[in-house]
């Protein structure tokens, strides 16, 4: 057993303040898997805030009495004609900024769904960089989520973000662990794993499970 371990979970619906007040320490498998931390989106692939993600950090904050370093995720607009990289990171702050009463923000950058991405890996990754860099300059924690597929098929062999980048990285094999990660874009570790999706929770949430080890 990881005696330090928890669950992460992330959720797209809209969820109260008592929701997450039932959710919190629930367990939901084994002895390991105890929800204990909340992600939002904060931005959608239509480059527009997610006002519903929004609501639901700050449902969280509440809920748990602030007590916690709020975390979203952003799945930039990549297609013809969206704001450039870091106008969408701007605009996502900003959004987050005007709801949230913290000065202090995780941010998780989506790179996944290679049918939705341009096919020009090299454009790829300079976009990705300038989401990156953009949101570093404005003082957030800024970390990627992908899986070593969905990596490859963007942009490739692509290594040269900062080794301050955390990795969260997708493997639905329903384990609460990462002995399944392989190296890739840098990364010799993974610092969160989202092992499954869509699962009906407690409480009346839909949400995918992510496993971190502290």
């Amino acid at each position: 057993m990881y005696a330090n371990s928890s669950v992460y979970f992330d959720a797209i619906q809209p969820i109260t303040v008592a929701q997450f007040q039932c959710a919190i320490n629930s367990t939901v498998g084994g002895p390991t898997e105890q929800l204990k931390y909340f992600i939002g989106r904060i931005w959608t692939s239509n480059g527009k805030p997610d006002k519903i993600g929004i609501q639901n950090i700050q449902n969280f904050l509440i809920a748990t009495n602030y007590f916690l370093v709020p975390q979203g995720y952003m799945f930039p607009c990549v297609s013809d004609g969206c704001p450039s990289a870091s106008d969408q990171v701007k605009s996502a702050w900003n959004s987050v900024k005007a709801s949230l009463n913290s000065s202090s923000f995780v941010l998780w950058i989506d790179v996944e769904g290679e049918n939705i991405w341009p096919k020009n890996k090299t454009a790829n990754q300079f976009f990705v960089q300038e989401l990156v860099g953009k949101a570093n300059s404005l003082g957030l924690r800024t970390n990627i989520f992908t899986s070593k597929t969905f990596w490859d098929l963007i942009v490739g062999n692509f290594k040269t973000l900062s080794t301050s980048t955390l990795l969260w990285y997708a493997n639905y094999d329903g384990q609460p662990n990462m002995n399944d990660f392989q190296p890739f874009g840098g990364w010799r570790s993974g610092y969160m794993k989202q092992y499954a999706k869509n699962i009906a929770g407690p409480c009346g949430i839909t949400m995918n499970k992510n496993w971190f080890q502290y």
